[in-house]
């Protein structure tokens, strides 16, 4: 089970998840994946950044932890520790083309985080 960080609790983190759409996929224009899209869709990980934060990196960035050891202040913005959001992450990206990526978070949050 993973504790949440940061002031977060098991149920702002189901918050989060449950006030987004997710109805398209967070992409750039090319297609590849984006923390934060463009029209401002998000991934898993995407909830949890700044609104204001800018994803200089692009897709040179190809993970949960490349991210943050890049940008090491966007820790303290995160919910759960870097292997409970590379899991998440990992729940959101092998559902979404399905379509069901936010029961699916939800789910995942709900079995794995206690407080």
């Amino acid at each position: 089970m993973y504790k949440p960080i940061n002031g977060f609790t098991k149920q702002s983190i189901l918050d989060v998840i449950a006030a987004r759409p997710f109805e398209e996929r967070s992409v750039y224009a090319s297609g590849g994946c984006a923390y934060i899209a463009p029209d401002g869709n998000r991934c898993a990980v995407g909830l949890f950044l700044p609104d204001k934060y800018e994803d200089s990196v692009g897709s040179s960035v190809l993970g949960v932890r490349a991210l943050l050891d890049k940008f090491e202040y966007l820790k303290q913005k995160m919910p759960l520790p870097t292997d409970a959001l590379a899991a998440l992450q990992l729940t959101h990206d092998s559902t979404s083309k399905q379509g069901n990526a936010k029961q699916r978070m939800l789910d995942w949050v709900k079995a794995n985080v206690e407080d």
